[in-house]
């Protein structure tokens, strides 16, 4: 990494000496170089510093978030699978939950999450993250009440709660949109109503999709049954 800047940097040198001499610009096209070298530089070491890598035992094994904006928390979620619940085409809304064993108030809230994501899991995803140390214990307790539901634990020493600037002892949820930009986080113990809530402002159009075709199926079946009684009439 140092190497590499170092090559960088007399690159920018030697443009910037090039330039001196063929231009009356020279203080320009000097800050120019200079500012594209460190901007790449720190570009570099951002990308390494915002990516969180976690692992799970589910169908996607592997999965990264990448902290896009610091200021507004917006996150990009994904996973090692080429189809996936995060990665279909229709984009879908994210509900991010953090539990270990030291939060009292996350395992109280994990219930709500689990039945959340019995509820909804066709148009977001539900992700839950414990700390590497306390994946085992975490998963057979998920496991009693929801044998396909699987936590996620990092892959490394990363800890995505902390560079959030989040409190670990406190219950933390945060809802996304298709996007990845935060639309509301909760800290502290919240009620389910009120994560649902918000959970289906954000899907109402898939709901009421849903919906629109559960009556047309049902409108379509007196039809058929009657059309079937005309055909069992006339054979008559």
């Amino acid at each position: 990494m140092i190497t590499q800047n170092l090559i960088l940097w007399r690159r920018a040198m030697k443009l910037s000496q090039i330039l001196i001499k063929q231009s009356h610009f020279k203080f320009f096209f000097m800050y120019v170089a200079i500012a594209v070298l460190l901007s790449a530089c720190s570009d570099e070491g951002d990308k390494d510093k915002d990516v969180f890598g976690f692992e799970g035992g589910g169908q996607d094994k592997i999965l990264s978030i990448e902290v896009i904006n610091t200021q507004n928390e917006s996150l990009k979620f994904k996973t090692n699978q080429t189809q996936s619940v995060f990665q279909t085409q229709d984009e879908r809304p994210t509900l991010l939950f953090f539990i270990s064993k030291d939060c009292i108030q996350c395992q109280d809230e994990l219930l709500h999450i689990l039945d959340l994501h019995n509820k909804y899991q066709e148009f977001i995803s539900v992700i839950a993250i414990s700390p590497k140390e306390d994946l085992a214990s975490l998963q057979q307790q998920v496991s009693a009440i929801n044998p396909r539901f699987k936590l996620y634990a990092p892959n490394d020493n990363k800890n995505l709660l902390n560079f959030l600037s989040k409190d670990e002892k406190l219950s933390y949820i945060a809802l996304y949109d298709k996007q990845g930009e935060k639309v509301i986080d909760y800290v502290g113990l919240v009620p389910e109503e009120m994560v649902e809530l918000d959970i289906r402002y954000l899907i109402q159009d898939k709901l009421d999709a849903k919906a629109q075709d559960e009556i047309e199926t049902l409108d379509n079946l007196p039809q058929e049954s009657d059309s079937n009684l005309t055909q069992n009439q006339e054979q008559k």
